[in-house]
């Protein structure tokens, strides 16, 4: 027999014989013996996971006890309590047993900052606040305990260096798992003021280029110069204009790639850039899919400074839009001007592509707000002048 144990400590059974679980009355294995009675393992883990204010003194804690049928903690109904953090107080983390989930995120940040040398420790002094204040600790202490990127946030500090872009960059280039973890560290950096903000399109299209460039050493004299010269300028040039997009990158990335594919190509042929004929060249764009039409940007740029011949590549085609009729356009367009149960903005971004062929990828980025209604009166058709008499032919047919 269990030997009898003392009356108001908690008890984590083994399995035993299905009992009537004091919470929901289910007849189920004790998991613990609390003061109010054996509860089962469901409702023992919501009970941990989701402590509540006690009744008796407001405090945030597993209540284990009862008085007057209400639940209350051990301490205001005369037991100990066994899950209070012994640092605050309130209820212990069900992740790590002892400390509350919020004292468990100081330890843990303890132990991943405290062998820091002063300056990086200073540039992580403001990462350290925000997750100390972070409105959901358990989240932090999850992230802390099992993700990569904070096993990456501790090595990349401990080099004794104030953490730069160029410091997770190397840290990427190392596999694709490493450079997952390492976009989203450099994204809590950023957020947090660690690190100051920059253009990751552009940077993932100069992280290209140094991956091209080892795999491909033999061709940096043409491919170096041809993307930090052209090819960048000009995406740089149009992230001043309009947000930078994922797309912008396979932009040059496309260009980057078909380049090298042609550069391979003529190896195979022991042949080099300038000794290239205008035959050859058309082979290679026939026997490809129809990107291979993108090394045209190359082949203007070397031939323009002497590195190849005038060689032609023709733009590459685009597939036909499929318009349609009049008619159909127009109800649309009355649709987005008149219809009230369409949202706002859809009106508003409807109206404008289907009377004034704005590009959806300009309409998106306008921010919330700047739509509004406005109640006009129709001119009538005695007022209205002879141009207005009849609707003008579509400005064009949309995709």
């Amino acid at each position: 027999m269990r030997p009898p144990q003392p009356h108001g400590l908690v008890h984590h059974l083994p399995a035993t014989p299905a009992r009537p679980c004091a919470l929901c009355s289910a007849s189920s294995p004790v998991c613990a013996r609390w003061p109010l009675g054996p509860v089962c393992k469901p409702c023992y883990a919501l009970a941990r996971r989701k402590p509540g204010p006690c009744p008796g003194c407001s405090a945030v804690k597993v209540l284990i006890a009862r008085i007057g049928g209400q639940r209350t903690c051990g301490p205001c109904a005369g037991h100990p309590d066994p899950y209070a953090c012994p640092r605050c107080g309130v209820a212990s983390s069900p992740i790590t047993g002892d400390l509350c989930d919020r004292c468990a995120v100081d330890h843990h940040l303890n132990a991943l900052l405290h062998d820091l040398l002063p300056g990086p420790a200073g540039q992580l002094a403001v990462l350290r606040e925000a997750l100390m204040a972070a409105e959901h600790p358990r989240t932090v202490l999850t992230w802390l305990r099992t993700s990569a990127s904070a096993r990456l946030l501790h090595e990349t500090a401990a080099c004794g260096r104030l953490l730069t872009h160029v410091d997770l960059d190397i840290v990427a280039g190392s596999g694709r798992g490493a450079a997952q973890s390492t976009d989203y560290l450099r994204g809590l950096l950023v957020a947090f003021g660690v690190l100051p903000p920059r253009d990751e399109h552009l940077a993932a299209i100069e992280r290209h280029l140094a991956r091209t460039l080892t795999r491909h050493p033999k061709y940096a004299m043409l491919l170096g110069p041809y993307v930090r010269w052209s090819v960048m300028p000009r995406a740089r040039r149009r992230a001043t204009r309009s947000a930078s997009t994922r797309g912008r990158a396979r932009w040059a990335y496309t260009r980057i790639n078909t380049a090298v594919a042609l550069l391979e190509h003529l190896a195979s042929l022991d042949l080099t850039l300038s000794e290239a004929t205008q035959l050859e060249i058309e082979r290679w764009l026939a026997a490809g899919p129809s990107t291979r039409y993108e090394v045209r940007d190359f082949l203007v740029w070397t031939a323009r400074r002497g590195h190849s011949d005038d060689l032609l590549v023709p733009h590459r085609g685009k597939a036909e839009p499929e318009g349609i009729d009049e008619d159909t356009h127009w109800d649309l367009l009355q649709q987005c001007l008149h219809d009230e149960d369409l949202p706002l903005d859809v009106r508003a971004a409807g109206s404008l592509l289907l009377l004034f062929g704005q590009h959806l990828t300009h309409i998106i980025p306008s921010p919330p707000g700047t739509s509004t209604t406005r109640t006009a009166t129709r001119p009538s058709a005695s007022t209205a002048p002879p141009s207005a008499s009849r609707s003008p032919s579509p400005p064009f047919s949309p995709d």
